[in-house]
């Protein structure tokens, strides 16, 4: 008898999506700076733009290609933003180690880096102390080529005095030990300023999700005989 092996489909199962990530910080200490945004109570206008380095031995597994889907920022908890605010986030990559001393030219570092998301604070923040996720409208592809540091770059701007000035959670190099001095840049004014002139250490307590899928592969084979 002749035995013949009919291939009737090769299947490809894709196993759900398994949530990958880096949560970085555990809220060491709270605070206005170093946060996604800084909002005034006292004052209509205020802007504030913070640029952050953060080091490849802090960012886990994350590898060349992964694809970062949004971040999670620690909120201590208190009133809710109204909506006369907006803050725009940007994201890249980078070999350098830190910004250095000088000052930061804002629109540089942009220009090199990828808009992820443009949020209204009270669209994203509730009362709760929780971590709060930020969804990007634009999804960032991790390219270690270009350097293996993360670069994340946050531009706030408020038309309307505030009900609080919201306090985040923040990490500093005594709860991160590869954090460093000149890896943060920030500007808090009442006008649009291009240069970031002040340096600290400190980060926001965050969250890089980044998910992964995984698949197999079954070939289904039928015998007949004839």
């Amino acid at each position: 008898m002749l035995i013949r092996i009919l291939l009737l489909a090769v299947i490809l199962f894709v196993k759900p999506v398994q949530s990958q990530y880096i949560k970085i910080g555990n809220g060491y200490i709270s605070g206005t700076i170093a946060g996604p945004f800084s909002a005034s109570t006292s004052r209509d206008t205020q802007y504030s733009k913070f640029a952050y380095i953060f080091p490849k031995s802090v960012l886990g597994n994350l590898v060349h290609g992964d694809t970062i889907s949004s971040i999670e920022i620690f909120r201590v908890g208190g009133a809710i933003p109204d909506t006369n605010c907006a803050f725009t986030i940007y994201m890249g990559n980078t070999n350098r180690s830190d910004f250095g001393s000088g000052k930061l030219s804002f629109s540089t570092e942009i220009s090199a880096a990828k808009q992820v998301g443009t949020y209204k604070p009270a669209d994203v923040f509730n009362t709760m102390e929780k971590f709060y996720p930020l969804v990007f409208s634009k999804k960032y592809r991790y390219d270690s080529l270009s350097g293996e540091n993360v670069t994340l770059f946050i531009e706030y701007k408020q038309w309307k005095k505030q009900p609080l000035a919201m306090s985040f959670y923040i990490e500093t190099p005594s709860s991160i030990t590869n954090y460093a001095n000149n890896q943060t840049k920030y500007l808090v004014s009442t006008t649009n300023q291009d240069s970031l002139p002040n340096s600290t250490s400190f980060h926001p307590t965050i969250v890089f999700n980044f998910p992964k899928f995984q698949q197999d592969v079954a070939v289904i084979k039928t015998y007949t005989l004839g």
